[in-house]
């Protein structure tokens, strides 16, 4: 059976510019474009409340079929970009990014961290929480788990290896000196080591500061003449 489509509807949007910021604070309407290409993009509107409950769903890895009023058909698009205000964490502006099924696109994949971490004496150090995928955009995975389970002494670690990813249709975007099988996305540490690290850091002087004593201190030194 195949897996059902998520489909959105929106409207064309005609309110542009400054007049935003009353439309979604009076209509709790959603701001967003569809970009078409390199140069297109289509200004819509639809329900802030409606697009959350998209977005949980979808994510920015999972095709939706933007229906938007007055087209025949729908555009396959991916959620490309959500933008919160910074105080008030509201829904500023969302970018549908819309896609040829036909063609490969990347996208940046969570890492969810599933099963129970136990290896005594130790802490789970967290490398990476997402990495970049090329694939076709049916084919791009919802998320990548990660099993903690598996973890059962210090030192040990989960690489970029180590994921279950389908390498016939996925392939996974590392630098070009990045080997899969040494790239941790979590490694065990010693909880010593661990806080003795975070410890270092802090007292590490910061950029510009000296380590030796500063002028004023120095110019005390000095005896009188």
């Amino acid at each position: 059976m195949a897996p059902q489509r998520l489909r959105f509807s929106a409207r064309p949007r005609q309110v542009l510019g400054k007049s935003v910021k009353t439309l979604r604070r009076r209509d709790g309407a959603m701001i967003g474009n569809v970009v078409v290409g390199n140069s297109r993009s289509i200004p819509i509107r639809s329900s802030a409340i409606a697009f959350h409950k998209l977005f949980e769903k979808a994510g920015e890895s999972t095709v939706v079929y933007l229906e938007i009023d007055g087209e025949p058909t729908p555009r396959p698009t991916l959620i490309d970009e959500v933008s919160y205000h910074p105080v008030t964490n509201q829904l500023q502006h969302v970018v549908f990014r819309q896609v040829d099924l036909k063609q490969k696109v990347q996208a940046e994949i969570s890492l969810e961290q599933v099963g129970e971490f136990n290896v005594p004496e130790a802490v789970l150090v967290t490398v990476r929480d997402s990495i970049e995928v090329e694939a076709l955009p049916t084919d791009l995975p919802e998320k990548l788990d990660v099993d903690l389970s598996q973890l059962t002494t210090i030192g040990q670690s989960i690489t970029v290896a180590d994921l279950k990813i389908d390498h016939r249709k996925v392939t996974v975007i590392l630098a070009e000196d990045m080997d899969p099988a040494a790239t941790p996305v979590v490694i065990v540490q010693e909880q010593r080591q661990a806080e003795e690290v975070a410890t270092a850091a802090v007292e590490e002087p910061g950029e510009g500061e000296s380590e030796g004593p500063s002028s004023t201190d120095q110019q005390a030194e000095l005896p009188a003449e």
